[in-house]
């Protein structure tokens, strides 16, 4: 895998995101934090975080590192680095394998290069702009279906993502509901799935995504970076657009 300009921001995130799963694999117990109504955090979301941090100060001292534990808002500078510890911590924390560590690196406001990386599924997603996307080291091949053989995840509201979800059951061939968008983005940049929503605009889960979706070849929409479609052919992604932006309109 070469990644030109972007190697060395490559490299340190998939040290960073490898390091996560180490720390995973270490901890004993597993501690619930109650972040708001039916949220959480766990101890070792904020334990990765905080050695990410301690890795960035060594080998990217001068560029910011944003998380979801640590963020207040959604406003990022322009060039910095983006993480999700533990994306679908709800998943992790029922010892469910559908979680994965995520990050993106921004240059000039734009998602460049990015790492995601699922250890129990055991798939590593490596992307830069101009550069590709690899999986466990191979660029793949995505390969377009007719809607009735589609298969397609769902993420977002609660309300929102089941009605959305209930819509395309009878129109597509599945829809799963996965709670991780590292692992979402994963697996459609990948050629596991055709299509990828999720209904919500937290950079630390979007934006490591998209960045891997867009240089895999997939078709995106992101309606000014507060979603994102992703689709492997353009006919799909205007149905998924479609059904998506008609249900957002319904939404109270």
């Amino acid at each position: 895998m070469k990644f030109g300009k972007y190697s060395k921001y490559v490299n340190f995130m998939q040290k960073a995101v490898t390091m996560g799963a180490k720390i995973v694999k270490q901890t004993k117990t597993l501690r619930l934090i109650d972040k708001g109504e039916f949220d959480i955090v766990t101890n070792v979301d904020l334990e990765i975080e905080r050695s990410i941090l301690k890795l960035a100060k060594k080998l990217m001292p001068k560029i910011p590192i944003i998380s979801e534990e640590s963020c207040a808002n959604n406003c990022l500078p322009k060039t910095c680095f983006v993480i999700d510890p533990v994306d679908g911590t709800k998943n992790f924390s029922h010892g469910l394998p559908l979680w994965g560590i995520q990050m993106a690196y921004l240059e000039d406001g734009e998602a460049v290069a990015s790492v995601l990386y699922c250890p129990e599924i055991k798939v590593k997603v490596m992307s830069a702009k101009g550069y590709g996307t690899y999986t466990n080291g191979k660029q793949m091949l995505l390969e377009p279906k007719n809607l009735d053989h589609s298969l397609i995840f769902v993420d977002g509201p609660q309300n929102l993502r089941w009605r959305v979800a209930e819509f395309l059951d009878r129109r597509v061939q599945g829809v799963r509901l996965v709670g991780s968008t590292c692992v979402g983005f994963a697996m459609v940049s990948s050629g596991m799935l055709d299509g990828y929503i999720y209904m919500c605009n937290h950079p630390w889960d979007l934006l490591p995504g998209l960045c891997a979706s867009r240089n895999s070849g997939l078709y995106v929409f992101d309606n000014d970076g507060k979603m994102a479609i992703v689709a492997n052919s353009p006919r799909l992604l205007e149905f998924l657009k479609t059904v998506v932006l008609e249900h957002m309109k319904k939404q109270p």
